[in-house]
């Protein structure tokens, strides 16, 4: 994995591909800027020109994961159904699919402790990608079953986080999860059904089953 030379302006692009790698193999936990800058071959020193330190590498990774994830979301609901809903939960497949291609960089995207919250490039993909949801909710229409109102926009979009990063969460790290909703293989299908069957409580009439 070591690289002994660099053409000028490469070495950024190494180190996140290092720094990648790492946090993959290690967890976020165990990352250095130092172990970092030894596998790309480089001096100690030499990530900092770019960086700063190790809280400024990971946040530029958080920040291309944010904006990777907002671009998957854009497919997903490109390539699904308008009906409302649909989108809603388009969202919510394209974050879970994320999560299962990524997961030490999905890990890290949420390890605030880790980051650097004053990130532009971070706040600015973390914003779009939180945009994606609240625009899918806000077409909802806002009364359930019942013709009266449930949830707050905020409110369903914390519901839909906190199902879907569930889900998502407990998929990568509980195997007992994965078994209770058929395999790996099902977790997506799980997911649309789970919000499908919340349905009354984004305020979009009866439940069902989403598609």
């Amino acid at each position: 994995m070591a690289r002994k030379s660099y053409h000028h302006g490469s070495l950024r692009e190494a180190l996140l591909e290092v720094g990648e790698a790492l946090i993959e193999e290690k967890g976020v936990e165990a990352f250095t800027l130092r172990e970092c800058a030894r596998r790309a071959g480089v001096s100690h020193g030499a990530p900092a020109h770019h960086f700063g330190d190790a809280t400024g590498l990971l946040s530029e990774l958080a920040a291309i994961g944010f904006e990777e994830l907002d671009a998957l979301m854009t497919r997903y609901r490109h390539d699904g159904s308008p009906e409302p809903y649909a989108q809603f939960v388009a969202t919510g497949r394209a974050y879970l699919d994320y999560a299962l291609h990524h997961p030490a960089r999905f890990q890290l995207m949420f390890r605030g402790e880790k980051l650097r919250l004053e990130s532009e490039r971070l706040g600015a993909a973390a914003d779009r990608t939180f945009g994606q949801l609240m625009d899918t909710l806000s077409r909802l229409p806002r009364h359930g079953g019942g013709g009266e109102a449930t949830l707050t926009v905020d409110e369903q979009a914390g519901l839909a986080w906190a199902i879907v990063h569930g889900v998502a969460t407990l998929t990568l790290d509980n195997r007992g999860f994965v078994e209770c909703v058929g395999g790996a293989e099902h977790v997506l299908a799980a997911l649309g059904k789970m919000l499908g069957a919340a349905r009354g409580a984004f305020g979009s009439g009866q439940p069902g089953v989403a598609t």
